[in-house]
């Protein structure tokens, strides 16, 4: 270590003493506003590393935010200081280097081999399990994937990653090092010339993530598959793939907010594996997902919402039956549930949202008894009720409304009803809305008000 330090480095290092003197609250996040760290300064912290050992940890918070914050490259010998630095101190300045270290393996390729020395693999092998060596070795993976697949196979990282499952599934640091042990495992999966290895021990990694499904969980296995559709099958023919929809049995059960979320994940995960085989959408309907579904749906259905309720369980369970209706098998299906009729009790709903995507599937579907209640709806104000909301909606909610007004007159059209298509434009209010929202900003808002318009247009002329 070098002992002299000049006084620019010991006015520079109280600066920084004083600083955390004046906010101590939280070292990660004091430095990160909007001021831009000059080059010259960023540089001088590597040498108050050299020089003084005892200011490693305040020091390496600056170099932190300069490489997250900052993008500020470092040279291929301050990146070994980092290393050497991680390498031989306390678990707080240990952590914080590693983090360093971290934020530049997620640089470009083409830079994060020339700042990277010929051991780093093998340096970084010695933290784990640690979740940020898991991170950092990905993505050496990424960078260099043949190399450093090689190597973590000769040092036999599957075992490392094995390991992971053994602790206790309820402890943080559980979380942590599988979720990103996972992720490794998945990289190495991609690497042609090891891919036949890491396969033979899918099964054990699928057990695990079907297992006491998580939020965490269903992201891993859509990554897999994202990464390679083939995987799909290995998920769904799994024989405890269907234990991660249990069904509750009592029709009066209700939700707690822990497990909205967790139905929302797990049927928006079905409806990812819709999207990547629809066939799958018939085959489903015969398991205990559909009945996994019609329960979350019945419990939504009896929820007591207000418009400003985020719907996002019924939002995963309406992309649900949209994609089982897109058949003309689904469609007859839904028809035999009456899940129309459960549709028709949310048109009493106050939200637009709600009310949008529950006319769209009942058009999907066909249905012509569902006219009745669009103008009994009509009659009880609900254009009034749009007409209001088109002029004084925020883009987002208006998009939604004005869609759904498309999908009342769609419903119309169903019925080969003109009247009441008509009816729905006789608000002059209403048509005066719509003209003003040809020249919205929005693409969506602006194609359907011109398409709408055109539709009186065309009702007028014909009148």
């Amino acid at each position: 270590m070098i002992n002299e330090k000049s006084k620019k480095e010991v006015a520079l290092l109280d600066q920084i003493e004083d600083s955390f003197n004046e906010n101590p609250k939280n070292r990660e996040n004091i430095y990160y506003d909007s001021c831009t760290l000059p080059l010259d300064e960023f540089n001088n912290y590597f040498n108050l590393l050299l020089a003084n050992e005892e200011s490693w940890a305040i020091v390496l918070d600056k170099i932190y935010y300069g490489a997250k914050k900052e993008s500020i490259k470092v040279t291929k010998e301050q990146f070994s200081l980092l290393l050497s630095i991680a390498q031989n101190s306390r678990r707080r300045t240990m952590q914080t280097a590693l983090s360093i270290i971290y934020c530049y393996s997620k640089y470009p390729t083409d830079y994060f081999v020339t700042i990277c020395p010929p051991d780093f693999i093998d340096i970084i092998w010695k933290f784990l399990p640690k979740c940020l060596a898991f991170k950092i070795l990905r993505y050496c993976v990424i960078h260099i994937p043949v190399l450093a697949a090689a190597k973590l196979t000769q040092l036999n990282i599957l075992d490392v990653i094995l390991n992971t499952f053994n602790q206790s599934p309820h402890t943080e640091k559980y979380l942590l090092s599988t979720k990103d042990a996972i992720r490794l495992y998945i990289s190495l999966l991609k690497v042609p010339q090891c891919n036949e290895y890491y396969e033979q021990k899918l099964n054990i990694f699928l057990n695990e993530l079907i297992r006491n499904p998580k939020k965490y969980k269903i992201n891993l296995l859509i990554r897999l598959i994202d990464q390679d559709e083939k995987y799909l099958n290995d998920v769904i023919q799994n024989p405890n793939f269907f234990n991660m929809f249990p069904i509750n049995g009592n029709p009066n059960f209700s939700l707690y907010q822990s497990d909205l979320k967790l139905r929302y994940h797990l049927i928006n995960f079905v409806n990812y594996i819709f999207t990547v085989n629809m066939d799958l959408t018939i085959q489903f309907l015969s398991t205990p997902i559909w009945q996994y579904v019609s329960e979350s749906f019945q419990t939504q259905i009896m929820a007591n919402r207000t418009r400003d309720t985020k719907n996002y369980l019924l939002s995963s369970i309406f992309n649900f039956l949209y994609l089982v209706g897109e058949s003309q098998e689904g469609k007859l299906f839904l028809f035999s549930q009456k899940v129309h009729i459960q549709m028709f009790q949310l048109l009493n709903d106050s939200s637009f949202f709600i009310l949008n995507r529950a006319l769209k599937i009942l058009c999907q579907i066909g249905l012509t008894d569902s006219q009745e209640i669009i103008i009994s709806l009509i009659q009880n104000g609900l254009i009034d009720s749009i007409t209001v909301s088109l002029v004084s909606l925020e883009t987002r909610s208006c998009r939604c409304v004005i869609e759904c007004l498309t999908n009342i007159e769609r419903i119309g059209e169903i019925n080969e009803n003109i009247a009441f298509v008509d009816a729905i434009f006789a608000n002059a209010d209403l048509v005066e809305a719509i003209l003003a929202l040809i020249d919205s900003p929005d693409e969506f808002i602006s194609t359907h008000a011109a398409a709408l318009h055109a539709r009186i247009r065309s009702y007028e002329n014909n009148s």
